[in-house]
């Protein structure tokens, strides 16, 4: 196999991850969310709990690739940067956030008040440090 046929698969491995990582970043709601909660700036935080995993709208998972965190002020969650085409880092104030979780269950799930159809479902452990769950 010469140089330019390795070149151009390359070229359409790269085309395509882009365009899968788009597309998930549709299906999942979190181009939706980017629209008005886009972070803007690096978030400050002592203790980032990075490989987290979350299930979003339409059965799909983030499985240890995200990044979840937060403050007083709002919910940080952004992906490794492997899966960052067509998602970036999120900053979602709390007030536009409505916290869901029951006593028995090891889940808490955040739906957005901007985007009803659009939610995130995680471990209490992976947020019980920032948020009252």
């Amino acid at each position: 196999m010469g140089a330019g046929r390795i070149s151009v698969l390359i070229f359409f491995f790269t085309l395509m991850w882009v365009a899968i990582n788009l597309l998930v970043a549709r299906i999942t709601g979190w181009a939706a969310l980017a629209g008005s909660y886009r972070a803007s700036g690096n978030f400050i935080s002592k203790k980032k709990r990075c490989n987290q995993s979350a299930r979003m709208r339409w059965m799909s998972r983030y499985r240890n690739c995200l990044l979840i965190d937060g403050n007083e002020r709002g919910l940080y969650l952004a992906v490794m940067a492997f899966f960052r085409p067509g998602h970036p880092p999120l900053f979602i104030p709390w007030r536009d956030i409505t916290i869901r979780t029951t006593e028995s269950s090891e889940f808490v799930e955040f739906r957005f008040n901007k985007f009803p159809s659009v939610f995130l479902i995680t471990y209490k452990s992976a947020v019980q440090r920032f948020a009252k769950v």
